[in-house]
C-alpha cells in the first residue's frame, strides 16, 4: 500500500509484552487485492487481542499494527527448525463467518453514527454494538478512513485515530466518545479553515500523543 512495514520491530514489541513468548507478523493476501498484517503469537500467559492491539497503536504507526491477531500452541517449523511462513493458517475473518440476527443494535446518537460509518466503509449491512472494527474487515488505512468520517459525522477535532484502536469495540468506542464529547473541555467544532479550527485541532493532537506517551511507558515498564 505504499508504506514501508518492519515485521521485526512490530514482532520485538510484541515479545516485549508480558505474556507474549514468540511472536512473528506476516503480510497475507487471502483475498485477492486485500493485503492485511497478520501477528501469530503463542503466550506463556492470557492476554487479550485487544491489550496487543492497543499497545502497539500507542507506539507504532497505525499502518504497523496488524489487522489480526492469530494465537497458536506451537507454531509450524521447517525440517531446519525455523518457522514454516507458509504453514501459518490463514485468520478467521469474522467478517465472513459472522451472522448478524439484529441484536445489541446501536441505540444512542454516537453509538448510530459509528455504526452508519464502519458499515459503509466495511460494507456490512448491519453493525451491532458488541461488533468489533477489526473482526469487521477493518484494517488500518480503513481505520484512518473511519477517524476522518467519525470526525465528520460527529462535528468534532476530538476524535483521535488511535481511539479507534485501543477501542475496537463499538460500544467501548461509544462510550469512550460519548464520555470525550460531553467532558467540560469542548473544542471547536469541525470547520472548513480559520484559527479555532486550527487551535482545536492542535490541541486534540497533543492529548493524543500524551496519551499515547502514557501508554508507552506503562507498556515498556510491564
Amino acid at each position: 500500500r505504499g508504506f514501508r512495514i518492519e515485521p521485526g520491530e512490530i514482532e520485538a514489541r510484541l515479545q516485549a509484552l508480558g505474556g507474549v513468548a514468540q511472536a512473528v507478523v506476516m503480510a497475507r493476501e487471502d483475498v485477492p487485492g486485500d493485503i492485511r498484517l497478520v501477528a501469530y503469537v503463542r503466550l506463556s500467559s492470557p492476554l487479550a487481542d485487544a491489550a496487543m492491539r492497543k499497545t502497539l497503536a500507542a507506539a507504532l504507526p497505525e499502518y504497523m499494527v496488524p489487522a489480526h491477531f492469530v494465537t497458536l500452541d506451537a507454531f509450524p517449523l521447517t525440517p531446519n527448525g525455523k518457522v514454516d511462513r507458509s504453514a501459518l493458517p490463514a485468520p478467521k475473518s469474522a467478517r465472513i463467518l459472522r451472522i448478524s440476527d439484529g441484536a445489541d443494535q446501536p441505540g444512542g446518537n454516537v453509538a448510530a453514527k459509528i455504526a452508519e460509518v464502519w458499515s459503509r466503509i466495511l460494507g456490512v449491512p448491519k453493525v451491532s454494538t458488541s461488533d468489533n472494527f477489526f473482526d469487521l474487515g477493518g484494517h488500518s488505512l480503513l481505520a484512518v478512513q473511519a477517524h476522518r468520517e467519525l470526525r465528520e459525522a460527529l462535528n468534532t477535532t476530538r476524535v483521535n485515530i488511535t481511539d479507534i484502536f485501543r477501542y475496537p469495540r463499538m460500544a467501548d468506542l461509544a462510550a469512550h466518545l460519548e464520555t470525550l464529547l460531553g467532558s467540560p473541555e469542548t473544542t471547536a467544532p469541525v470547520q472548513s479553515g480559520g484559527g479555532l479550527a486550527e487551535k482545536a485541532r492542535a490541541r486534540s493532537d497533543a492529548m493524543a500523543r500524551r496519551r499515547a506517551m502514557r501508554a508507552s511507558r506503562q507498556a515498556d515498564s510491564a
